[in-house]
């Protein structure tokens, strides 16, 4: 659908206003500034707020419209009209929810017009219980394959250690990488997850998030073959020893998720269900690994992780102990256990009811 001029666009004389003149990309900015300032907004959520507001600023300076004050409901609903184009509602909802917290901060500093917000939520897609939560995740067979494959072939190698953390503990990539060689207890197995956000290893939920997991025997002696004889001797920015490493310091985000994207890639250990030849196949080439089809990011692997604890009977809150997320989050986010498999590993407790 092509866009539709409005009349508005560049501004307009005609409605009489005391608010303040200012761009969309200065709100923008100005507002991403308040968020990076606050404590409990982390860097990964302002890059996304960024990402989104910045097609809605570089749509507004395609129209010409370079005043907040002249957004009005038309203009909303052309560009709802233009998103929609290449938008899930999934995707719409999260894009016009951080819409609606810029213009929240635009009328809180009289840049835009009090309704902006209610007009931008009821352009909001209302979803479904199932849009609500993706339902992808790792299934325990592959998750348990690509662990064998990782034991045979390329056994306590970063990836190994990687892999079987991401699975076991149902910890987020951030997690992951804050470890450090004294958060890891291998002869009492188990890891120490700590918020030290001065030294650019924070965790999602701060302080609250802060918690120690237990290892099973099989990960305690991986991680601890990996320290021994695979880790990189290292040290980060701060002077501290990462459990997880490069040759220059601290595994980045980044590198954690495309390493998880290539060990997810069904051609690791079985035939590619897409008919690509591994060797020659674009998908396994360095930074192009998420384009694989099958390809599963490290949030997928902490639902198939969760699914599974639920699966082997552990209780709501025991995982959520364990994972650091609330049971209703779990409940609605991440749990995508088998019912079945669920029953089935609760039968021991309900014998003890007779």
């Amino acid at each position: 659908m092509a866009e539709q001029s409005h009349g508005r666009a560049g501004g307009n004389s005609e409605r009489p206003s005391d608010l303040k003149r200012m761009t969309p990309r200065m709100a923008m900015d100005r507002y991403l500034d308040r968020r990076e300032a606050a404590d409990s907004t982390s860097e990964a959520t302002v890059s996304t707020y960024r990402r989104r507001l910045g097609t809605f600023v570089e749509w507004c300076e395609n129209r010409g419209l370079m005043n907040v004050n002249d957004v009005d409901g038309r203009v909303l609903d052309d560009y709802w009209q233009y998103r929609r184009e290449s938008l899930n509602d999934v995707s719409m909802k999260n894009e016009f929810g951080t819409l609606k917290k810029l213009f929240e901060y635009a009328v809180a500093i009289e840049a835009a017009e009090p309704d902006i917000p209610e007009k931008i939520a009821l352009l909001k897609p209302t979803l479904s219980k199932t849009q609500r939560s993706n339902d992808e995740k790792i299934e325990a067979e592959q998750a348990t394959a690509i662990l064998d494959w990782q034991t045979k072939f390329h056994y306590a190698s970063r990836d190994h250690v990687m892999f079987a953390l991401l699975w076991h503990t149902g910890c987020r990539t951030g997690g992951l990488r804050a470890l450090d060689l004294g958060d890891v207890h291998v002869d009492e197995q188990f890891v120490e997850f700590r918020h030290r956000p001065a030294e650019e290893t924070p965790l999602k939920n701060e302080f609250d998030g802060e918690r120690d997991v237990a290892l099973s025997d099989d990960i305690a002696r991986i991680v601890g073959d990996y320290i021994e004889e695979n880790r990189k001797k290292v040290v980060d920015d701060y002077g501290r020893e990462p459990l997880v490493t490069t040759e220059r310091g601290r595994a980045a985000g980044n590198t954690i998720q495309r390493r998880t994207y290539a060990l997810t890639q069904p051609c690791t250990v079985r035939e590619c269900p897409h008919d690509r030849d591994p060797d020659d196949c674009e998908f396994r080439v360095h930074g192009r690994e998420s384009k694989c089809p099958s390809s599963l990011s490290p949030h997928r692997i902490r639902t198939g992780a969760i699914s599974y604890m639920r699966e082997c009977g552990m209780s709501i809150s025991a995982v959520s102990d364990r994972v650091d997320a609330t049971p209703e989050t779990i409940r609605t986010h991440y749990d995508r256990s088998d019912p079945r498999r669920t029953m089935e590993s609760r039968r021991e407790e309900v014998s003890k009811l007779d």
